[in-house]
C-alpha cells in the first residue's frame, strides 16, 4: 500500500507543472495514507528562518498563507 501511494505521487510529480497543485495532492494522499482528514505543508522561505504554510486541508485549511519563525532545535 506505501510503495503504491509512492509510486503515484512520482508519477503526478511528473506530470504536473505547478507546485501547488503537487503539494495539495500530496497532503491528500498522505491523509489518506494515514486515515486523517487534517493535513499541511510548511516551506521555508529562501534566505530566511520565515515558515509559510502552502497547503492545509481539514482544520488546517484556514492556515495557508500564514507564516512565522522557524524554530530552531537546541543544541
Amino acid at each position: 500500500m506505501y510503495l503504491n501511494t509512492l509510486h503515484e505521487i512520482a508519477l503526478s510529480m511528473m506530470n504536473r507543472l505547478s507546485l501547488d497543485d503537487l503539494f495539495k495532492d500530496i497532503v491528500k494522499r498522505a491523509c489518506q495514507l494515514l486515515g486523517t482528514k487534517h493535513g499541511f505543508i510548511c516551506l521555508v522561505k529562501p534566505d530566511s528562518n520565515i515558515m509559510e504554510a502552502k497547503v492545509g486541508v481539514g482544520i488546517y485549511a484556514n492556515y495557508i498563507g500564514v507564516s512565522g519563525n522557524k524554530r530552531r532545535r537546541a543544541s
